[in-house]
């Protein structure tokens, strides 16, 4: 019997000795240093995907607030499964999206309403592909040239805008 014979081998002490037995001690070994010539280097990691990075912090507070993520770097692969984002401000008492940049990797919005902010340049939207409603009513977008390469089944809400051509709607879906 093995666990027989592991107690046999482990001496007791006398029962009427008054000498303490020492316990056992268990040693931290420090790992052996390697010199970096002779080293394995270590496995690389597998690389993260790029943070997203927004240019306006009122556009990142309602992405991140869509997607239930405070704080932390957003990624690609997560801000794509985002459908819908409700970025509306009502009131002067809240602040308003003036930039886009960072928007074009949101690439899975089906709906997107950025009404009543102080946007003026679009271009970010160009390759949001599956939009199917976009709400861009009251801002300060004068040219509408990137709604040209939207789906021409997007629905589209430009009132109370300062729009000097609107060939770009004209030409939706026939590119």
């Amino acid at each position: 019997n093995p666990a027989a014979a592991a107690r046999s081998a482990t001496p007791e002490p006398a029962k009427n000795s008054t000498r303490k037995t020492a316990s056992p001690v268990v040693a931290a070994v420090a790992p052996p240093r390697v010199s970096a010539l002779t080293a394995d280097p270590a496995p690389a990691a597998a690389p993260e995907a790029p943070a997203v990075v927004f240019a306006d912090a009122t556009l990142e507070a309602c992405v991140r607030a869509a997607l239930g993520r405070p704080a932390g770097s957003l990624h690609a692969g997560e801000v794509a499964g985002l459908t819908e984002l409700h970025c509306s401000t009502p009131d002067a008492s809240h602040p308003k999206v003036t930039r886009l940049e960072g928007i074009q990797s949101l690439v899975g919005l089906v709906t997107l309403d950025l009404s009543s902010n102080q946007i003026t340049d679009i271009r970010p939207l160009a390759r949001l592909n599956n939009l199917k409603a976009l709400n861009l009513r009251s801002n300060q977008i004068a040219d509408i040239g990137p709604v040209a390469t939207l789906p021409g089944a997007c629905e589209i809400d430009l009132w109370q805008n300062p729009i000097a051509d609107i060939t770009p709607l004209l030409l939706r879906g026939k590119r």
